[in-house]
């Protein structure tokens, strides 16, 4: 269909980027967080997505602004574990024996484009402290606005733009139906804020919460700022909590106790902490009060009798799934897999599958996609971000080890919270934050000077 208002944003973001780059690419981010995916409009018999059109776009402009007429060159040595990552995923295409190299070469690259393009664009053109400071600025203000509207549609268990956008683009899919009157341990309604899913808003959420965690440890805020940080932090950990999706939860509680082992924090207030939790579970007391099915399906999942009352993923159901992920592979296919996008082929012509249903884990996507080889491939790519978060926090002197804590927390967090439930459009938003973070490293360490930073990782 035509949208004529749709269409006006789009080249407004468009000749944005063209005069400057940087405001074109945080209006492009704040475009991708607000507006879903499905959202489209029709242009000369062509229908273009803007959360994937302004994406290329971008891209095709750093080329020609930065790399052909300013001849600035590319950091390579940052992002030699993306690199390998984009090699490495090309070449086993060849040996997926169930989809056709060209469609699987096809679906990776957009993938690519999607998810990369935007972080790697951030890296490359974000060089001093004040272009960072923009881009956190209005990146926490759309995030501020989707929470707060997220609370309102907490509050009236309704969600009224996505139901508009729902009965405009996806009129055979009733959104509000699925989502807001369905039950989970007394959420009546799962919060899905702007985004299509509440698993995709929270894991950005969860995201959210390391990364304003993160600013309030590193960056030179003043006494105002902190409080409207800690504020945002408080809503948006609220909304990642009635989303009602425990592997966020989940990934989050799991990421914040290693954060707490590995940063200064009393010994002895940990083992109270931890002892009090303890008793509280053996008692089997209701501490969570109409949610304790929530939190006890969450902090329980591999007992039945905890998980009951709360529909989802128990351990059993996943260890059924392994299974039946290794049966798929079974057939010759258990290093390279079928290939590139098999998971979502057969989900377009047969539906869910009876085991692995909508094969709701990267784990079970990965190994049946791609082998053993794609489990190494993926594994190589976040061990590798964690190894250049290191190199940058060691190069700019960091005087405590927190700044890197926060970060590999962030980046353990995103990992369990993938394998607990998949990427559900949310590995694009993780390498933007991931790489704004490597940047306040740079920019804020002691060995950094006033405007720019240390930022070569070559050595490692």
């Amino acid at each position: 269909m035509f949208n004529p208002i749709l269409l006006v944003i789009f080249f407004a973001i468009l000749i944005t980027a063209f005069v400057n780059l940087k405001r074109g690419v945080e209006w492009v981010i704040i475009y991708k967080l607000i507006i879903p995916s499905y959202v489209t409009t029709d242009v000369l018999g062509l229908t273009i997505s803007g959360s994937f059109w302004l994406g290329y776009i971008l891209i095709a402009l750093f080329v020609v602004k930065h790399l052909i007429i300013q001849k600035a060159p590319t950091d390579k040595a940052f992002f030699k574990p993306f690199l390998f990552f984009v090699v490495a995923s090309f070449f086993i295409t060849v040996f997926g024996s169930e989809i056709d190299i060209g469609a699987q070469i096809k679906a990776l690259l957009v993938e690519i484009l999607s998810d990369f393009s935007i972080a790697y664009i951030i890296w490359h053109i974000y060089k001093t402290k004040k272009d960072v400071n923009v881009l956190i600025l209005h990146i926490l203000i759309c995030i501020a606005v989707m929470s707060i509207y997220g609370v309102y549609c907490f509050a009236i268990n309704g969600n009224p733009y996505i139901a508009v956008l729902n009965i405009a683009y996806k009129p055979t899919t009733d959104v509000l139906e699925i989502y807001s009157d369905f039950e989970r341990g007394a959420l009546l309604g799962r919060l899905q804020s702007t985004t299509t899913h509440p698993m995709t808003w929270a894991g950005f959420t969860c995201l959210l919460c390391l990364f304003i965690f993160f600013i309030l440890n590193t960056m030179k805020n003043n006494r105002v700022v902190k409080t409207l940080l800690v504020a945002l932090l408080v809503l948006v950990a609220f909304n990642m909590l009635v989303t009602g999706t425990r592997s966020a939860i989940g990934a989050l509680g799991i990421g914040s106790i290693v954060l707490f082992y590995y940063s200064k924090v009393s010994t002895k207030f940990l083992i109270v902490i931890g002892i009090v939790f303890v008793l509280l579970l053996g008692l089997d007391t209701s501490i969570f009060g109409k949610y304790q099915a929530l939190a006890d399906s969450t902090i329980f999942v591999w007992n039945k009798q905890k998980t009951g009352s709360v529909e989802g993923s128990t351990l059993d159901m996943r260890l059924r799934q392994l299974n039946g992920a290794i049966d798929l592979i079974g057939d010759g296919t258990f290093l390279f897999g079928k290939g590139y996008s098999w998971t979502q082929e057969y989900l377009k012509l047969y539906g869910d599958h009876p085991i692995l249903l909508a094969f709701e884990s990267i784990f079970f996507v990965v190994l049946i996609e791609t082998g053993v080889v794609g489990i190494f491939i993926w594994s190589w790519l976040f061990i590798g971000m964690t190894k250049k978060a290191k190199a940058i926090f060691k190069l700019n002197r960091w005087p405590n080890r927190l700044p890197y804590t926060i970060i590999s927390t962030m980046i353990l967090t995103y990992v369990l919270y993938i394998l607990f439930t998949g990427i559900c459009l949310t590995l694009y938003f993780f390498f933007i934050l991931y790489v704004i973070m490597a940047k306040i490293m740079a920019l804020y360490g002691p060995a950094s000077t006033a405007n720019t930073a240390v930022i070569t990782t070559s050595s490692k």
